[in-house]
């Protein structure tokens, strides 16, 4: 699989230079081209073009255009849509609506469905193979002409695309799915594709639906680009070729013409190039590139001798959990400007920045994350190619990694894969074994293998690395039980290993396998396990046999994304949250509009919220509170648009609020604001989004019914809302307007349990306040007090059997005193509040 490998070579790999092009248009204005539209190029074996358009076909051998069309030769139309040549010289021709045109030599045949076994006039698309066989493609199936007989394949119609591999394996697209035809059978591939675009050595080359996806000739996944994890310039692939130098040019449809291998981009802004709208494209040996235009004629980037030099010597510093700087050394001559990239995987893209120096600061990184990144530098319209710099790691997080709010209290994950919970617990909800509500963090188990997890009002439900799936609470759906009794901590749910991601709704769960498959089991009075009934199951339950990307249960309702970018919802419907424009609940998936760009889904209590792509965020469903964000009170049924910005990343919804975190690592809430919930300082409700301060390192947020919790980058975990119940976690049931930490948990220890060690030495009150009390029946020598990170905060010594701290100037939190008498050491914890 030699070209497979050097893909990937090239992919990954610095150049040295980048490439300025000259460019002549030819159009029907200033040469003899038959037609300003372009819908294919091919070139003979003499170098000559072949170009198709709807007036004919014209041929250019550098200088001059001939044209053929039905008023000076024996060609049968003039809408001509592709043209292929095969190993004879054949020129063979799809027509958009009167078959297939041969020229062989000067004589041309006119094959049609009256006068050959061709089953249909209307062609999609053609190719031929190795052994000059011709494959054509129309909503009548797959027919294969060999130069004598016609043989039509019709299991599968209304094929939209045709690509033909060099082992003379046939390709097709049909309704978004791939297959690859053997000659009997055509078998699944992939799908989420629109169509073929070429096949290249080991490797197939097609568009998705907002992708660019790559496939072995096996039928194997190799890699899927989308804008937001690669340098893709658009979504609308509409050709592909690859040059002598193995490098993947792309045509779009809006968006230029793109070196994707060497990520620089050709478009009407930074070159001259007449039009961003292109059809057809084709690479030369001499390295000049001739690209089709809809409407403004035929291209030829020629290139030119000019050079931009690119930097050199990179370096990477500074570099701390959320943070790091770029450095290299300046290009001779100076570039106007440097342009620079910075991805979690080595693949060139991701979020881009420019300066005018010789070094880039980055902030909002992930923790304990590696990146990889690259730089380029531009000299007027011309760009070089990226050159590779390197790669680093973040540090890791001193605590907390991943959250998720129930309704009365929260759950999260260390960095060292523990699992903790705490408020308010109700059968069970907590995990942690017992019925006991805790306004502290309590360890769930003790187990350090916690990949994910989802808590809801009763119901808790979280991943383990090795993909098995565990729940507490209510309705967790155990395989081995016959009814919806809780459990009080984690049992397994099954026996799979490959869960992918869970959601638990109010009454019922959701989640999605690594193979796409969508499973549903609780409740389901109001359709919402989208299972066509409203029995309720037990355990997991397959739903359809489509595939599917991310999930989130609700109360009583779903929202969910197709891995083809679709929006679906299910369930309870009495606001609208369904978001079809309807208030009938719908116990079968039902389609909201017809985008295919959604990317993320956050159903709550009758507030639905999801995220495109393109960043921007919409609602719909109950707004009685303005929890919407759309700057008024009144429920919508399909989905509005939030604002105008493009760079929102993650969101918690809450009860009757939301917060929602953008991609610069700031955080915004809305809504209901009456415990303080929105946190900034207030108590005044908030129809739109406002920045909850001015940091810009958060890195996860979520929301409980009145509660809002975030982790910043150094894993520092803060809480705000009501905390009548502790669901705060911060070890008091004050409630809190604005962000406050609270101290990472090492113990389960509680602030309401009476500490009395075996000397009988107490530490009271507990929580504490201003003044803490340490007393016991022996002589204290001596004690200290340390907060969970381990820092010595206080220290005296005693000599006494009692005394009294002044802590009044500790922050609040958990902390651990060291009593020492004669022959012990003994530890209490106590709760600053």
């Amino acid at each position: 699989m030699k070209n497979l490998y050097m893909f990937v070579w090239l992919l990954f790999s610095g150049i040295a230079f980048g490439q300025n092009y000259n460019y002549t248009i030819y159009n029907t204005t200033n040469s003899g081209i038959a037609s300003n539209y372009v819908g294919d190029i091919k070139t003979d074996a003499n170098g000559l073009l072949w170009i198709s358009s709807f007036s004919g076909v014209s041929t250019f051998n550098g200088t001059t255009f001939t044209q053929y069309n039905t008023g000076n030769s024996g060609i049968a139309s003039n809408a001509i849509l592709e043209i292929e040549i095969d190993n004879l010289g054949r020129k063979w021709m799809a027509t958009q609506n009167n078959g297939i045109v041969l020229l062989s030599g000067t004589t041309w045949t006119n094959y049609t469905s009256s006068n050959s076994g061709l089953p249909n006039n209307a062609i999609v698309g053609i190719a031929v193979d190795s052994n000059n066989n011709l494959w054509v493609a129309t909503t009548s199936g797959l027919t294969r002409f060999n130069g004598t007989t016609w043989t039509t394949y019709n299991a599968l119609t209304a094929i939209n695309s045709i690509e033909i591999d060099y082992a003379n394996g046939i390709w097709v697209t049909q309704n978004g799915v791939l297959y690859k035809f053997n000659g009997t059978d055509f078998n699944f591939v992939a799908q989420g594709t629109d169509k073929l675009l070429k096949t290249y050595g080991d490797l197939i080359y097609v568009a998705g639906f907002d992708s660019f996806m790559i496939y072995t000739i096996d039928g194997t996944f190799f890699n899927n680009f989308y804008t937001n994890n690669s340098c893709l310039a658009g979504i609308q692939l509409n050709a592909l070729d690859i040059d002598s130098n193995n490098k993947t040019w792309i045509a779009f449809q809006g968006n230029g013409i793109q070196n994707f291998t060497d990520c620089v981009t050709y478009n009407t802004t930074n070159s001259g190039l007449p039009d961003n709208y292109f059809s057809a494209l084709r690479t030369q040996s001499n390295g000049v590139i001739w690209a089709g235009t809809l409407q403004l004629g035929l291209v030829k980037m020629t290139p030119s001798s000019t050079t931009c030099n690119p930097p050199t010597n990179f370096s990477s510093t500074n570099i701390t959990s959320s943070t790091a700087t770029l450095n290299w050394t300046a290009a001779t001559p100076a570039p106007t400007t440097y342009l620079y990239l910075y991805n979690t995987s080595q693949t060139v893209g991701g979020i881009d920045g420019s300066t005018v120096s010789t070094s880039a600061n980055l902030s909002g990184l992930l923790p304990n994350t590696d990146y990889h990144w690259w730089v380029a530098s531009v000299c007027g319209n011309t760009q070089t190619n990226w050159v590779y710099g390197g790669s680093f790691t973040t540090a890791p997080v001193t605590c907390f990694s991943k959250l998720s709010c129930a309704a009365l209290g929260a759950a999260a994950i260390k960095s060292d894969g523990s699992l903790w919970a705490w408020g308010s617990s109700v059968n069970g909800s907590l995990g942690d074994g017992t019925n006991t509500s805790r306004n502290y963090p309590v360890q769930i188990g003790t187990e350090t293998t916690w990949q994910s997890v989802s808590e809801t009002a009763f119901t808790g439900m979280a991943i383990k690395n090795d993909g098995s799936l565990w729940g507490w609470g209510q309705n967790i759906g155990n395989i081995n039980s016959t009814s919806p009794s809780a459990v009080v901590s984690p049992v397994r749910i099954g026996t799979d290993n490959n869960w992918q991601s869970v959601a638990a709704g109010t009454t019922h769960t959701a989640a999605i396998k690594t193979n796409g498959t969508l499973w549903t089991w609780g409740s389901n009075g109001y359709g919402q396990l989208g299972l066509s009934t409203s029995l309720n199951y037990f355990e997991p339950t397959q739903l359809g046999t489509g595939t599917w990307t991310t999930v989130s249960a609700g109360y009583d309702y779903t929202l969910a994304v197709k891995s083809n970018g679709t929006l679906w919802a299910w369930g309870y419907n009495n606001k609208g949250q369904l978001g079809n424009g309807t208030l009938s609940d719908s116990n079968t998936p039902v389609q909201i509009g017809t985008a295919t760009n959604w990317a993320k889904v956050y159903a709550g209590n009758g507030s639905s919220y999801a995220l495109k792509t393109d960043g921007t965020l919409w609602a719909w469903g109950d707004n009685q509170y303005s929890q919407l964000g759309d700057g008024t009170a009144t429920n919508r049924t399909t989905p509005v648009q939030i604002g105008t910005a493009n760079d929102w990343q993650q969101l918690g919804v809450g009860g009757a609020h939301a917060v929602g975190k953008k991609t610069n690592g700031t955080i915004w809430a809305w809504g209901m604001n009456n415990y303080t919930q929105l946190g900034n300082g207030t108590n005044v409700s908030s129809s739109t989004p406002i920045q909850i301060g001015t940091a810009t390192n958060w890195l996860t947020i979520d929301a409980g019914v009145s509660t809002t919790s975030a982790i910043k980058t150094d894993g520092t975990m803060y809480v705000w809302g009501r905390n009548n119940l502790g669901q705060l976690g911060d070890g008091t049931t004050s409630q809190r307007s604005a962000p406050i930490p609270i101290n990472c948990p090492t113990t389960s220890l509680g602030t309401d349990e009476v500490v009395v060690l075996t000397n009988e030495i107490k530490a009271y009150p507990n929580p504490m306040n201003t003044t803490l009390t340490i007393a016991g029946e022996v002589e204290i020598q001596s004690l200290a007090v340390y907060n969970v990170l381990g820092q010595e905060v206080i220290a005296q010594t005693i000599n006494a059997q009692a005394s009294t701290l002044d802590v009044s100037q500790l922050p609040l939190g958990t902390y651990l005193v060291k009593v020492k008498t004669d022959n012990t050491v003994q530890t209490l914890k106590v709760i600053k509040q």
